[in-house]
C-alpha cells in the first residue's frame, strides 16, 4: 500500500495536486474512510497507536452467529457503533458493537440482493450501501429492511464506496466507474477508461482511485474539470503486473 501511495503522490505532484496521504487516515485500513477521517482527525497516530497497544477491553471478543454460508465484506460506522457485514446468503447484516448483538437482516423477497453481495460502505447519514454479483448497487434506509436500486452496470460489481452526502461510486467486471447521485437514483458520470475488470476502489475526500485486474503497465489518470472527465496515460515501467490506476479529482 505504501508502493501505491508513493506511486500516487509521484503522479499528483507532477500535476500539481497535493498529495492523497492525510495524515490522520495512514492508519493502514483498506476500506472507505469517508465516514472516519472526520472523526479521527482529532487523533494523532502516537494517540491511536497507544490505543491499539492497551489491547482490547475484552480479549474474547463477540462471536456472533449471522449465516451458514461465507460472509464476504464488511464496513464500520463510528457514529452508529454498527457493522454492515455481507454475505453469499445475498444478505446484509447488521451488528450493534457495543453489544455484539446482531441487529437487522437486510433481505427480503421484495428488497435486497438476488445474488452474493460483494461489497457494503456506509453513507454519512447511516445508509447502508451494498453491492452484489446480481449488477446491482442497494441503497437501503436507515432502519427498517427498505432499500432503493440504483441499476447501471452490466456484470457485478467488485466495489462501492460513499465519496458525499448523496453521491457514492461503485466499479465492476463491466470495466466501468460509475459516480451515482443518490437522489436521483442514477449514475451521472461513468469512466470507462479500463480495460478489464475494475476489482478494487480507495476513495479520500474530492478524490477516487481505481484498480483494474491486469498484466499492463499503464497509469491512467482521470481528472474532473466542472462537468467535463479529462484522461491521459502516463507511462510505468514495472518488473510485474501492475494494475491500471484511472483516479479522479474535482479541481478547485
Amino acid at each position: 500500500m505504501d508502493d501505491f501511495h508513493s506511486a500516487y503522490d509521484a503522479l499528483a505532484a507532477k500535476q500539481g495536486l497535493p498529495p492523497v496521504r492525510a495524515p490522520a487516515a495512514n492508519i493502514g485500513l483498506g476500506q472507505d474512510m469517508s465516514g472516519i477521517v472526520g472523526q479521527l482527525s482529532s487523533i494523532t497516530i502516537s494517540e491511536l497507536g497507544a490505543q491499539w497497544r492497551a489491547g482490547p477491553r475484552n480479549e474474547a471478543g463477540h462471536l456472533v452467529d449471522l449465516s451458514d454460508r461465507p460472509l464476504l465484506c464488511m464496513a464500520l460506522s463510528l457514529d452508529r457503533n454498527e457493522a454492515a457485514i455481507g454475505g453469499s446468503d445475498h444478505a446484509v447484516y447488521t451488528i450493534d458493537l457495543k453489544s455484539g448483538r446482531k441487529g437487522r437482516t437486510l433481505y427480503t423477497k421484495k428488497y435486497g440482493h438476488t445474488e452474493w453481495v460483494t461489497d457494503v460502505a456506509y453513507m454519512p447519514d447511516g445508509r447502508i450501501l451494498s453491492a452484489g454479483m446480481d449488477s446491482k448497487l442497494c441503497v437501503w434506509d436507515r432502519t427498517g429492511v427498505r432499500c432503493s436500486d440504483l441499476v447501471g452496470h452490466s456484470s457485478s460489481i467488485s466495489a462501492v464506496r460513499a465519496c458525499g452526502p448523496n453521491s457514492a461510486v461503485s466499479a465492476g467486471y463491466d470495466k466501468t466507474v460509475r459516480i451515482w447521485d443518490l437522489a436521483r437514483g442514477t449514475d451521472v458520470v461513468k469512466l470507462t477508461q479500463h480495460k478489464d475488470p475494475v476489482v478494487v476502489l480507495a476513495v479520500a475526500p474530492g478524490r477516487c482511485v481505481s484498480l483494474q485486474f491486469a498484466c499492463t503497465s499503464t497509469l491512467t489518470t482521470t481528472v474532473p474539470r466542472q462537468h467535463a472527465y479529462h484522461s491521459r496515460k502516463v507511462p510505468h515501467s514495472a518488473p510485474y503486473s501492475t494494475p491500471t490506476v484511472t483516479a479522479t479529482r474535482p479541481l478547485p
